[in-house]
């Protein structure tokens, strides 16, 4: 069981602040590896509407409700406003952009060397890129590790380098932001007690005496433990000890 966290020292507001996100809106995020009792977890990204967001122990968490229907807790600082893609040829693309090549996300962080003229004369665009999906690419073997090695002489310096390269004429997938406006939730009446406004699920549920606490489950998802082991979701929780939920 997770100890009981003092409200008072939490920071969530000004955390989501610095997100930029605001609940309901549609976001992403990349897998991630998480400890587990008999050896680390892959747990897969995911994309959907931002419900909660709340501090486990020295985390900032988020409860993202994923399209598929299910919740997941990434950390706060991995979720980013969802994203679609747009085409650009290697002439257009900046430092910055993110582009998609072969199930990766990597950023462009820098021209190798300036455009030099290729086969038919022409031009080729050599960028340096940071891989930020890395635990998605190891879990599901996009490229050999190897590949994404960075070596000076027998040191190795990075391991999550990849060069976009292309003529001015090779189009590549950009993201930008998704321009959808969060989900209007269908009009209801609940009774909240004030005190509760503007609090996470958890913090409520210690707020009003609930039995347990919250908790990692194997799974490395956030739940509510009850004293004899039965783990519910925050959701599940708060329709059964929150009035009004």
């Amino acid at each position: 069981m997770s100890k009981s966290i003092d409200v008072a020292t939490l920071d969530v507001p000004t955390a989501r602040e610095a997100s930029g996100l605001k609940l309901g809106d549609l976001v992403e995020y990349d897998g991630r590896v998480i400890d587990a009792p008999e050896a680390p977890q892959f747990v897969p990204g995911g994309r959907g509407r931002l419900r909660d967001v709340w501090q486990f122990g020295d985390e900032i968490l988020a409860r993202v409700e994923r399209e598929d229907g299910e919740h997941d807790n990434p950390s706060l600082a991995n979720v980013r406003p969802a994203t679609t893609t747009v085409r650009k040829l290697s002439s257009e693309l900046q430092a910055g952009d993110v582009v998609h090549e072969y199930g990766m996300r990597v950023r462009l962080d820098e021209l190798v060397c300036p455009p030099y003229s290729g086969h038919g004369g022409a031009l080729v665009y050599s960028w340096r890129g940071t891989v930020l999906n890395l635990a998605d690419v190891h879990a599901e073997s996009y490229v050999p590790r190897s590949f994404l090695r960075q070596w000076e002489g027998l040191r190795l310096l990075r391991g999550d380098v990849w060069t976009v390269q292309g003529n001015a004429n090779a189009l590549r997938d950009v993201e930008v932001p998704e321009d959808v406006a969060p989900e209007t939730p269908a009009p209801r009446t609940v009774t909240v007690r004030t005190e509760f406004i503007g609090r996470s699920i958890p913090t409520r549920l210690r707020a009003a005496g609930a039995p347990g606490d919250s908790a990692m489950s194997a799974a490395g998802l956030l739940v509510w433990r009850l004293p004899d082991g039965e783990e519910l979701t925050p959701g599940e929780a708060a329709k059964r000890f929150l009035s009004g939920a």
